[in-house]
This record gives structure tokens, sequence and C-alpha cells, in this order.
């Protein structure tokens, strides 16, 4: 019988997952946070093969459809619902897809770990208990399974990610750790040791995303992709690199000159020797300027349109449109930044050593809400994942023998005068980031 861990993050933005079978090597997935009951359940296909796309659950009697699935039957993402309302569709799911990607077979034992926000810990028993009873009588699309749950464990969001920075707790009078993510913000304080304080706001990502949505009528799901289209850094890379390439010009032309002033004591042979290798690095530089001229020409074009496929009307009034959203945009981050630090300075000890700040929301914000925390407490952003996405679609697989990864939010790609890191690399990275706190809850597992 194979021994299976999984540990889940039940997040608004999507169902985080790590697992592993009988002491392999874990694997990293996401579920779309998609969940609805299914009231008839007879177009639901029977397929040991399923895969995310078809991922529904029957608990005792009921069907639930899970992911894209659940999208085409209409589900919403819901943000204001406590998450034990629906952590166990979204737990089963983990174990559905877990089985799937691990090729578990139907009878096995289970070791399982949920993160919760510290303010709806009181509601832990009830998912454990909702859990326990539906275990025994779940199917999937693969058929019925036989669940022996050996071990159940929830903690506070932001655990994980404490946990991992392995810090001796109970050398520190005051370690906080903040969530930040689509659904709220979180926080508790580690006092020697012991969690205290936990406080939970639905302030999140879609909380700011509401407040633009609110003033230009777009829907919140349409706004996400530009309004996280930050290249600001991109921006800086290419700029950068166009003067690297003119100083570089300015200087092999100068050195061009003087050897053809050498070369003109020559016959024509020995000139074209002297003075080939500095042509030929002149044109290279030419070349390479011309292309990142041209890719910061794209980059600023698209930077400054990308609300455009937004937009219904043309011509003067799409401008206009255009600049009113980004108008919105800006003015909606100042009152979101500013709401956020003002709730967090309401809430943090005076004595706080350390600050461990994790999600999306954080990574989005980054130094307008790092440099604030810095005056407050030495700030952890990151943990070092041994980890390796080989994605498709929006499935994740984790390979500890390949390479590792530091994660310093941003920062792995803003040092972009050294190395640059293509979109493709920075997608995956950024996906990576969300798997942060699950990832540290995952180690805890015994």
């Amino acid at each position: 019988m194979d021994n299976v861990k999984i540990a889940v993050d039940t997040g608004a933005s999507g169902i985080k997952v790590i697992c592993s079978v009988n002491g392999s090597e874990p694997y990293a997935f996401l579920i779309p946070p998609y969940v609805t009951e299914i009231d008839e359940p007879k177009n639901l296909i029977k397929d040991p093969n399923f895969d995310k796309e078809n991922l529904w659950i029957k608990m005792g009697k009921n069907y639930y459809a899970v992911g894209s699935l659940a999208k085409r039957y209409g589900a919403q993402q819901l943000i204001k619902p406590q998450k034990f309302i629906n952590a166990p569709v979204r737990i089963f799911a983990a174990i559905g897809m877990a089985m799937q990607i691990l090729k578990i077979q139907s009878e096995f034992t289970l070791k399982l770990s949920l993160l919760l926000p510290p303010a709806e810990l009181n509601d832990a028993d009830i998912i454990m208990k909702k859990v326990a009873s539906t275990i025994k009588s779940l199917e999937f699309p693969s058929g019925k399974v036989k669940i022996e749950l050996k071990g159940f464990l929830i903690e506070p969001e932001g655990y994980g990610f404490l946990n991992a920075q392995d810090l001796e707790l109970k050398e520190y009078d005051s370690v906080v750790t903040i969530m930040m993510g689509y659904r709220n913000i979180s926080m508790f304080d580690t006092n020697r040791g012991k969690p205290d304080r936990p406080y939970t706001e639905l302030i999140g990502f879609h909380d700011y995303l509401f407040d633009i949505s609110s003033e230009t009528s777009i829907k919140i799901e349409d706004l996400i992709e530009p309004v996280c289209f930050r290249i600001d850094d991109d921006l800086k890379y290419y700029n950068r690199q166009i003067e690297i390439y003119n100083y570089q010009i300015e200087e092999i032309k100068a050195k061009v000159l003087a050897q053809e002033k050498i070369a003109s004591q020559f016959d024509p042979p020995d000139q074209e020797l002297i003075i080939s290798d500095s042509r030929e690095k002149l044109a290279y530089c030419q070349k390479n300027r011309n292309r990142d001229t041209q890719k910061l020409i794209k980059l600023t074009d698209s930077y400054e349109k990308r609300f455009y496929h937004l937009i219904k009307c043309d011509g003067k009034d799409r401008d206009y449109q255009d600049t009113k959203i980004k108008k919105v945009q800006a003015n909606k981050y100042k009152k979101y930044v500013k709401r956020l630090k003002d709730w967090i300075s309401e809430r943090l000890p005076d004595r706080t050593q350390i600050i461990c700040i994790a999600g999306g929301t954080a990574k989005y914000l980054g130094d307008d809400i790092y440099a604030f925390l810095a005056e407050k407490g030495e700030v952890r952003k990151s943990i070092a994942i041994p980890i390796e996405l080989d994605y498709d679609g929006e499935i994740y697989r984790r390979n500890l023998e390949v390479s590792t990864i530091e994660f310093k939010g941003m920062e792995s790609y803003q040092n972009q005068y050294k190395h640059y890191i293509c979109d493709e690399d920075k997608y995956m990275e950024t996906q990576l980031e969300r798997f942060e706190d699950v990832y540290g809850l995952f180690r805890l597992m015994k």
C-alpha cells in the first residue's frame, strides 16, 4: 500500500499542492480555485485517465466540479466565504489530482496538512471532522478510493514560510509573520516560540482590483494581467544596455581610429589585419544596440498601451480611456499601499525583531512594502526551494536533483546588468514563488 503526503493551500487565486508518495521527490501543482456543486451528475464523465480539465468529486451523495470543469459550469471566483466552507472539497481535489500525477492506486495511507488564515484557526476542528468523515466515501472520475488518514496537520498561513527560515524561534521576543495574498492579509506574532496575536483582514490583491474595477467598469479577472504587467525592470535593463553599447561603440571607434593611423604605415594586407578585430567588435556592438533599441521601443509601446485590449472605443476616445484607467490605477495603488501600511502599523508589536513576509501581493508591491517594513525590523522575504518547474498549463513538477533556485522575490532578475532572464523563465519563477508557504508546510510533515 502506498504512503502519501500532501500539503495544501486552498488560496482564492488557486489551490496550491505539494505531494509525494513513498518518500519520493515531491511534486508541486496548481488547480484553478473554482468550485461548484453539480445538481445533475449524469453528464459527468468517468475516466481512469482524467486530468485537471475534468476534475470532479463525489462526497457522500453530493457531486462537485473543481477547477476548469467548475468554471465551465459557471462557477465564480469567490472571495468572501471563509476557507473552511470549501476547504474539504479543495482538499479532496488535491488528493484526486495527486493520485493522477503520482500514479497512486485507489487504496493508500495519507498524511495531510493544510494552511488556514490565522483568524480562521478556530474552524480547524470543523474541517478535520468533515474530512475525516467524508474521506471514507470519496469517488473521482477514476472510481472509488479507499484512504486511511494517518495524520492531519493544520497551521496558520505563513507558518510554513516561517518554518522554512530555520530560525531558533525561542531566542526571539518577537518574530512577526505576514502573508499578503489574493483574498486577504494575515499576520501573527511568535513570542519565544509561541504563536500569538493572530489577525486576518479581507484586503488582499482582489480588494485593490475591485477598487479599480468599480471606477473603470472592467471586470476584475480582465484587470489582473495588465495591472500586474510591471515591466519597469525590463525598461531599465534595455536603457542601461543601450548606454553600455553606446559607451563601448565610442571606445571602439576611438581604438579603430588609432589603429588606422598605425596601419597606414603598413602595406594594405597588413592594414586590414591590424584593424579587422576592432571592426568586428564595432559591428557586433552596433548590431546588439539596434536589437535592444527595437526591444525597448516595443516594450515602451506595450507598457504605455497595456489596457488597450480591454477598451472598446477607437481613436482619441481610446487614448482618453487608456489614460483614465492608468490614472485610476495609480490613485488606487497609492491608497491600497497606504491602507496596508496603516493596517500593519496598527498591529505590529513595538518589540519586533524579525518580519517574515510572503505572498503574491507582497511580491507585486516590492520595495513599496519591503522598505517600509525594513524600518520596523529585519525583513525576511524569501526562502530557498530545491525545485524546478516543468510546467504544462497549470501543473508544475518538482525535481530535487536538477537545481536549486534561490527565492528572492523579484530580485533574482533585477540584477539585469549582469544577467537577464527571458519572459518565460520569469513567468516560471513568479509561479514558483506562490509555493513558498505550502512548501514550508510540507517540510513540517513527519
